[in-house]
């Protein structure tokens, strides 16, 4: 699982390919990246195996590469902050 935000720069991860040869991933829309994180270089080589979110339940079994943009409600709020909120 990862936002959009992540998908925007995933090509500069070390072996991104690779993860997405691995296993399906769950990308989230984050506030202001749904665009340009859909016309990212990952985003791009990877497009023909994206699925339509009505696959979400079977994501997990899907055979890699597979992923799945999922829209819906966003989150204002930095996953720094969430995190912190947590050890506290």
């Amino acid at each position: 699982m990862i936002g959009a935000d992540n998908l925007l720069n995933f090509h500069t991860w070390y072996k991104w390919e690779q993860i997405f040869q691995l296993i399906p991933i769950a990308i989230f829309d984050r506030p202001k990246y749904k665009n340009s994180s859909l016309l990212s270089q990952s985003s791009k080589k990877f497009r023909k195996f994206t699925y339509s979110e009505k696959f979400a339940k079977k994501l997990p079994f899907l055979k890699p590469p597979a992923w799945i943009y999922f829209h819906g409600k966003q989150n204002y709020i930095e996953s720094s902050l969430i995190r912190k909120k947590n050890e506290n």
